[in-house]
């Protein structure tokens, strides 16, 4: 069965109107990604069984429609799942951790063309994270046991966004900065507010500049935040303050036998947090099969005196096929003695200065 009868199977059996008339250009694709965890460090060990420990699994939708003369318009709908329990996750922010299937991952409606840039509307992942944390500039492209989101400042998605990406593609609003030619990118979040005293509450704007040409790749994205409100966290409080303001630099190299990335980041708000982040990593395909990651990172915290802690990650991928795969993976976080930091994912209570180490192993299947 071809991706848009599947598409048409799986939509009607939730009983979601984007089933009733299926143009030719929606597919259905994702991950579906399970495996066992153990972590230590803490108080005590948790082994556990998880949902997208290698990459995270996801039901995403994506349509395009060619207009003619170029112009194309595209939508994406993107779901992550929980693959232990079976509820969705990467919901809104602040939104219940076991509600149903929702889009909080991406949910958005781009028009445009390759030549002139595309215009998108929607929840969509920031020009920030799409330089900080694609393939190209983490080995582990934020996933796994988190590669750089374990040690940079990010703001990953933003809702009520509107972009214009030049150098993307129509799925602009899903991919990382692009592999070949220049890139650029903008995008501004409305706060919503209406409160005089709080208006501006919330709002986002950031973008994002890269330029590569198979074998580098060079990278700068900004992102700032103006306080918060329900849409950003429904508890906390509505606030203009603090305002923060994270930046990455990004470079990598391919050579002959694999990947180096390097990467500078910062995040500070002025008010508890001022750290400078940076990252080392290699991708190193060894056969056709066989694929190695390394990362080291650091955040040096400026704010708290000894808060500082730098994490190593190593892991290891076997491809059964082009869509099957094998893995494991080890990490540590150091932390100094007002530090508790963790691998993404880490179950359990961790106290100010703990090692913390996770391993992983298991499989996915992408579709």
């Amino acid at each position: 069965m071809n991706r848009r009868n599947w598409a048409a199977l799986v939509c009607a059996a939730a009983g979601m109107p984007l089933c009733n008339a299926q143009p030719a250009g929606v597919t259905l694709s994702g991950v579906i990604d399970a495996g066992v965890r153990r972590d230590s460090g803490g108080i005590g060990r948790v082994n556990s069984l998880g949902s997208g420990l290698s990459q995270t699994s996801r039901l995403t939708f994506f349509g395009v429609e060619d207009l003619g003369d170029g112009l194309k318009a595209s939508f994406a709908l993107e779901s992550g799942l929980n693959v232990d329990t079976g509820t969705g996750t990467s919901n809104p922010p602040a939104a219940p951790p076991l509600q149903g299937l929702t889009f909080g991952r991406t949910a958005a409606v781009a028009l445009g063309s390759e030549r002139h840039g595309f215009l998108s509307l929607g929840r969509q992942y920031t020009p920030l994270f799409a330089v900080s944390a694609g393939g190209i500039n983490d080995p582990f492209g934020a996933n796994w046991l988190g590669g750089v989101s374990t040690v940079y400042s990010l703001t990953a998605r933003a809702s009520n966004a509107v972009a214009y990406s030049w150098g993307y593609s129509a799925r602009a609003m899903l991919g990382g900065a692009p592999r070949s030619g220049f890139g650029a990118a903008v995008m501004y979040g409305f706060s919503e507010e209406s409160d005089p005293a709080t208006r501006g509450a919330g709002r986002q704007w950031g973008f994002n500049l890269s330029w590569a040409n198979g074998r580098w790749f060079m990278g700068y994205g900004y992102h700032e935040v103006r306080g918060n409100n329900p849409t950003i966290n429904a508890v906390a409080r509505t606030a203009l303050t603090p305002v923060t303001r994270q930046q990455t630099l990004a470079l990598s190299y391919e050579f002959g036998f694999g990947r180096l990335h390097l990467g500078l980041n910062r995040g500070s708000d002025g008010l508890a947090l001022d750290r400078l982040n940076w990252h080392v990593g290699a991708s190193l395909p060894l056969g056709d099969r066989h694929i190695l990651r390394i990362l080291y990172g650091r955040a040096d915290d400026r704010f708290t005196t000894d808060a500082d802690f730098s994490t190593w990650q190593i892991g290891y991928q076997y491809n059964l096929s082009r869509r099957t795969s094998l893995y494991a993976a080890w990490g540590q976080v150091n932390n100094s003695a007002n530090s508790r930091a963790t691998l993404a994912g880490a179950l359990g209570s961790y106290h100010n200065g703990a090692t913390a180490r996770s391993t992983i192993a298991g499989f996915r299947h992408v579709f």
